[in-house]
C-alpha cells in the first residue's frame, strides 16, 4: 500500500492520475545508498512529461499511507 500511495502521489502531481498516459509500470520506486527514496521514470513517462527531477516522502502508520511529491519540468 505504502509504494502504491507514491505513484497515486506522482500521478496526480502530473495533473492526470494512474491512467494509459501514466501507468503504475511507468513508475519505479528505489532506494539511494543512504535509504533515501526516489522515483525512475520510464522514458515514455520522462519525456512526455519533460520531467527534470523530483522527490518524494511518504509517511505510513498500520494500514494508511500518505505521500507526497514535489516534480520539476
Amino acid at each position: 500500500m505504502i509504494l502504491w500511495a507514491t505513484k497515486k502521489a506522482l500521478s496526480k502531481a502530473l495533473g492526470i492520475g494512474i491512467s494509459k498516459k501514466c501507468s503504475f509500470f511507468n513508475i519505479r520506486n528505489c532506494k539511494d545508498k543512504n535509504g533515501s527514496p526516489f522515483f525512475k521514470f520510464s522514458k515514455k513517462l520522462k519525456r512526455h512529461f519533460k520531467i527534470k527531477s523530483s522527490s518524494f516522502s511518504i509517511s505510513h502508520d498500520l494500514n494508511f499511507a500518505m505521500a507526497v511529491v514535489d516534480i520539476k519540468g
